[in-house]
């Protein structure tokens, strides 16, 4: 172990844990998880160790680099809220992993990540030729298998026309999500793509 936190309210900026595959920094323990109340890391190095919070809530975790490592999320009562996490950069191919079973989680943005493999929004471009329906799935993007997506935007783009022909109208909807997995359909055939953007734990 390197820092362990059991209290709220504290800020560590630059530290630099290493201990070949350890915890580096635990913000909270098995025991409580009010060591990841209030909580800041700011600019700190994982070196070949975890980043372990339990239970985190109104916690930053920002400009941290995780070298060979990753941060792990572990199960307390199964809640995360208001968690941040940005601007981290990740040198292996996992950058948040769940342990245990999450119930709820609110107020969570994982965003502008380097290298990061999942996170709390995330963005898909699907292209058809002669399409009713587009499909997306974003169940390998978002970090909560089971928390539904609670916010969706979408653009259509029609496929460059022959010259001189006139655009295609068509009429589209967006079901609402089915956990992870949401479905736009179309009123007629059409050529293009759909640039989707979905978030979960808002």
């Amino acid at each position: 172990m390197g820092v362990e936190v059991n209290g709220a309210a504290n800020l560590l900026s630059a530290v630099h844990t290493w201990n070949g595959g350890g915890t580096g920094i635990s913000l909270g323990t098995s025991a409580s998880a009010y060591g990841a109340h209030q909580n800041r890391l700011v600019g700190c190095y994982l070196d070949y160790n975890t980043l372990d919070m339990w239970d985190p809530s109104d916690t930053l975790v920002e400009s941290t680099f995780f070298l060979e490592t990753h941060a792990r999320l572990r199960a307390f009562h199964g809640a995360v809220t208001g968690l941040i996490m940005r601007f981290n950069t990740y040198s292996t191919s996992e950058s948040v992993v769940l342990d245990g079973e999450f119930k709820s989680a609110s107020g969570v943005r994982i965003s502008d990540e380097t290298n990061a493999a999942k996170s709390t929004r995330a963005q898909r471009a699907l292209t058809a030729e002669g399409a009713t329906r587009f499909a997306f799935d974003f169940s390998t993007a978002l970090l909560f298998p089971s928390i539904p997506l609670e916010d969706i935007r979408y653009t259509f783009v029609e496929a460059r026309s022959r010259a001189g022909a006139p655009p295609t109208f068509v009429q589209h909807v967006a079901h609402a999500p089915n956990s992870t997995a949401v479905i736009v359909d179309m009123s007629q055939p059409v050529s293009g793509t759909i640039f989707m953007e979905a978030a979960q734990a808002i």
